[in-house]
């Protein structure tokens, strides 16, 4: 639910406004990157106290959110302020199957 509640929309909204919107109107951008951040924190605190977004395993939470982080640099984010979520993004992506999957389309 946080993935479709939160980061999907707040996330797409900034990409839209920040690099997609015909206009570019400054109040979207920096609304919507405030918000992208500030979930980037939320994030950061949940991974300070659990291994995966869920808990301690592997779940479909951090499959639904992780193109979302793995999307930062695109965004012109950085994850250096965010170092468990950071760690959290290497981690997943390590993953053979997330390295698979991230390839496609190509």
């Amino acid at each position: 639910m946080f993935q479709m509640g939160s980061v999907g929309p707040m996330f797409g909204q900034y990409n839209h406004f920040n690099k997609f919107a015909p206009e570019k109107i400054a109040y979207a951008i920096a609304r919507y990157k405030q918000e992208t951040l500030r979930l980037y924190s939320v994030l950061n605190t949940q991974l300070s106290k659990t291994e995966y977004i869920s808990g301690d395993d592997y779940s479909i939470a951090d499959i639904a959110i992780y193109p979302w982080i793995a999307a930062y640099p695109f965004m012109e984010l950085s994850l250096e302020e965010h170092s468990q979520l950071k760690r959290w993004h290497e981690t997943i992506q390590q993953r053979p199957a997330v390295d698979r999957g991230m390839k496609i389309p190509r």
